[in-house]
């Protein structure tokens, strides 16, 4: 469902490029880019895919992982009211999964508007410790809820000490970290995290060797902090 949505957006923008010659008229690409005060609104084409796996959630009401791709799909296209209630039944579903605990609450701390689902996320992430969850999720669950949906920075530096005490030597910070913006598992998920950690590394930054720098100016990257990237 999703890629029909796309290949019907794809389609509108081939039919968009060849309108005729010289218009003054936005583009609904470029009308989507901001809505008006600054902030970047959701595409049209992310209201395709929400619409697509919306429909898709609805067919597959016991499937975890369809419900779980609806509620990240609604989410990009700012709506709000149908996550809340998507999230609501994926919760169900994620009761007695550790993993799926941990997952749906790190699709609600990537949310647009993520303090919204502070509460409904450190509920999930405490189920899951109960569950006995991963340590490595836990801890990066607990940094994103900390600081996404809490604003809470001690909190975070709290989990963020916990879990670095359990990486153990700087080689393993930076593998964990690396680990976490790239693999494919971790890719896009709590990556407050990572960039956490990265910020941790160069607390000796003489220590680093060029690797090392290399992993910190990625997570800043994924950050959006360019000039620290590239510093």
């Amino acid at each position: 469902l999703a890629r029909e949505a796309l290949g019907r957006r794809r389609g509108a923008d081939r039919a968009d490029q060849s309108g005729a010659h010289g218009s003054t008229a936005p583009s609904s690409r470029a009308a989507s880019r901001s809505n008006g005060r600054g902030a970047r609104a959701p595409s049209a084409r992310a209201a395709l895919v929400a619409a697509a796996l919306a429909r898709a959630a609805a067919a597959a009401p016991e499937d975890f992982a369809v419900q779980l791709a609806a509620v990240r799909a609604l989410g990009g296209a700012g709506q709000a009211r149908s996550v809340g209630r998507l999230a609501a039944h994926a919760r169900r579903l994620a009761n007695d999964d550790a993993m799926a605990c941990l997952e749906l609450a790190a699709a609600l701390v990537a949310q647009p508007e993520p303090a919204v689902y502070g509460d409904f996320a450190a509920a999930l992430v405490a189920r899951a410790s109960v569950l006995g969850a991963p340590p490595r999720w836990l801890a990066a669950c607990r940094v994103a809820v900390a600081r996404r949906c809490r604003g809470d920075a001690a909190a975070a530096a709290a989990a963020l000490a916990a879990a670095a005490a359990g990486a153990g030597k700087a080689i393993s910070r930076n593998n964990d970290c690396w680990r976490w913006l790239t693999d494919r598992s971790t890719f896009g998920c709590c990556e407050d995290f990572a960039i956490a950690l990265a910020d941790r590394m160069v607390e000796d930054v003489a220590a680093l060797d060029y690797f090392e720098c290399d992993t910190v100016a990625f997570a800043r990257l994924r950050a959006g902090r360019v000039d620290d990237a590239v510093g």
